[in-house]
């Protein structure tokens, strides 16, 4: 993370690599503390650096809300000519988690949240159009 925070100083854009790697090490953080993560990313090129920063730090909140209560998370990052879509999956039904999540900040880079709930899951999705390009 502290690459994007450095990157994000300077450019306005980089590389969706940046966002993979602070994803992948967070994961192993979390599979060291018993909780099983499945990553998969179909992303490459580059993203608006506000929208990069926003998506790696939505993954951090969610991660953070989930450490004590879930044991499966299922991570899929997404980088198309239409948007870059970061969609988490917890085996937590309920999930305290708001579609409000940083509301300025995400619109401000044409980003909207979803969160879909069912009998054991919950289903939250972060989106920016044209990854995140204004």
């Amino acid at each position: 993370r502290s690459n994007m925070e450095l990157l994000g100083q300077s450019e306005t854009t980089f590389p969706v690599s940046e966002i993979v790697t602070a994803i992948t090490e967070s994961a192993e953080y979390l599979k060291l503390n018993e909780i099983d993560v499945m990553f998969s990313h179909f992303a490459g090129g580059k993203v608006a650096a506000d929208a990069a920063i926003l998506t790696y730090e939505f993954f951090e909140a969610i991660a953070e809300i989930i450490f004590e209560g879930a044991k499966k998370m299922s991570v899929i990052l997404t980088n198309k000519e239409d948007a870059l879509t970061l969609r988490i999956i917890v085996n937590l039904a309920g999930l305290p988690f708001s579609e409000s999540w940083k509301r300025e900040e995400v619109q401000a880079c044409s980003g909207t949240i979803n969160i879909m709930q069912d009998d054991e899951d919950t289903i939250i999705a972060l989106s920016f159009e044209k990854g995140g390009a204004v």
